[in-house]
């Protein structure tokens, strides 16, 4: 039996809530509607995100078909002229007001037991990653790129929070691109404190090697959270075993295996000052695979006019693991699975760029490039709202296909956006065409993430 674990009339009340009045009450401050305009501010915020979220490719003539649904009937001159700096500030506002929301969804939302019994133990599982927009040149000065080899650059860097269990995406954090990861994060985190969102006990973050930082990694400790991560490549660890305290570099522990032993795990403290109590796993990857990844690497720190160590090298003959989870929770074999569940994110980063076409557009304009990459990650977020709403309770749930399923809805949820009861049917006939339509089939050779879940044994 289909069990739902968002409302409707919840859903129903955020839509209205942020396309209705949150962008009317942006339309002053934002310098968007200084004097009587046939386009409202919620008219232009509609009319461009349900608009671009039916069509990635809308023409002008196809927004200003969907600004005459959300009450604005004007030609495609009109919205042509709306693409203005004050245009930008409406819509950034709107994209801020609605991941505000977000944090107090991330309820943990409790998985099909039979599935998923042992992500049951923890009460959410955050995942935490960016993605860069690159930008015109002429965007250089308000969001500067990495620079480098090939000279000045403009990109925007999207930081993102994922709690993967209920579905919600955080507060998005946007940034230079040049900004590293861990100071994005940092801003990312206070900013989510100040709406009260706080670290609990229990929960377990997922992140790769960018975040990966002794601090940040003592501060979740200390909150009593789990973590699991990839090991970083130079950083001090001793291995504890009786009867004293081995020290000395990782690489050496994993030569002295014998080339038969496939995974090994030990408890070691990280950190030469930190002394993190952590469990470091390691498996052994396949001969082929382990070249491939070198030959990446190469060719990346080549362009970067970087050399890789001989002992990174070494290592990517190995899966390296660390959390802080104890084994009674977490296995060898669960924690490969999980890790992999971190890539869901970089899924979820595909949808938004090659189906919904965050990072495209059909202009050379630099005021109507950021307010469709405005417009369309609102889409973004408020497609990953209706999944969940539709079928987060399925783990082989498909977020492409249930994300084409909206966008045919897209202009039918606009048109019924201010009447709550026929808002409601359009969002029911939106969960009847996810379900079965919207889901992943099993495989064999290649299991999906949801399968390996689902094979993992209990520790």
């Amino acid at each position: 039996m289909r069990v739902n674990h968002i409302p409707t009339k919840h859903i129903i009340t955020e839509m209205q809530e942020v396309f209705l009045h949150t962008s009317q009450a942006l339309a002053t401050s934002s310098g968007f509607c200084q004097r009587t305009s046939p386009i409202s501010a919620r008219s232009w915020v509609q009319g461009l995100v349900f608009g671009w979220l039916s069509n990635p490719q809308a023409s002008l003539s196809e927004l200003a078909s969907a600004l005459g649904a959300a009450g604005a009937p004007v030609s495609p001159q009109a919205v042509q002229q709306r693409f203005s700096r004050a245009g930008t500030y409406l819509l950034r506002g709107v994209l801020e007001a609605l991941t505000r929301y977000a944090l107090h969804q991330a309820t943990g939302q409790v998985l099909s037991r039979p599935q998923h019994s042992w992500l049951n133990t923890f009460p959410a599982l955050w995942i935490r990653d960016s993605t860069l927009i690159t930008l015109p040149l002429e965007l250089q000065q308000q969001w500067p790129g990495t620079g480098g080899a090939t000279g000045p650059s403009a990109a925007l860097k999207v930081s993102v929070q994922w709690e993967w269990r209920s579905g919600t995406v955080a507060p998005l954090h946007l940034t230079p691109a040049k900004e590293h990861d861990q100071k994005a994060a940092q801003e990312q985190d206070q900013l989510a404190a100040q709406q009260g969102h706080s670290i609990k006990p229990g929960e377990m973050h997922l992140f790769d090697l960018g975040y990966f930082d002794l601090e940040w990694l003592g501060h979740l400790q200390a909150q009593g959270a789990y973590f699991c991560c990839r090991y970083k490549a130079a950083t001090r660890v001793q291995r504890l075993e009786a009867p004293g305290l081995l020290d000395g570099p990782v690489l050496e522990w994993l030569e002295a295996l014998p080339t038969t032993q496939q995974q090994v795990e030990w408890e070691v403290k990280l950190g030469e000052r930190a002394q993190l109590p952590v469990r470091l796993l390691a498996v052994r990857v396949p001969p082929e695979v382990a070249a491939q990844h070198r030959t990446k690497a190469i060719a990346h720190n080549r362009r970067k006019r970087q050399k890789v160590s001989e002992e990174r090298l070494a290592l990517y003959g190995w899966n390296l693991y660390l959390t802080n989870a104890p084994a009674s929770l977490l296995s060898l074999e669960q924690t490969r699975v999980l890790y992999r569940v971190r890539w869901q994110i970089e899924r979820l980063f595909r949808l938004w760029k090659e189906t919904l076409g965050v990072d495209e557009w059909r202009s050379q304009n630099p005021q109507r490039i950021l307010c469709e990459i405005y417009a369309k990650l609102i889409g973004a977020l408020l497609t990953q709202k209706l999944t969940a709403f539709c079928l987060w309770h399925d783990p082989a749930r498909s977020l492409v296909k249930c994300a084409h399923v909206i966008s045919r809805h897209a202009l039918s949820l606009l048109t019924h956006l201010r009447c709550d009861t026929a808002l409601a049917r359009t969002l029911r006939a939106l969960q009847r065409a996810c379900d079965p339509a919207a889901k992943l089939n099993s495989r064999r050779q290649k299991p999906a993430t949801f399968q390996r879940i689902q094979l993992a044994k209990n520790p």
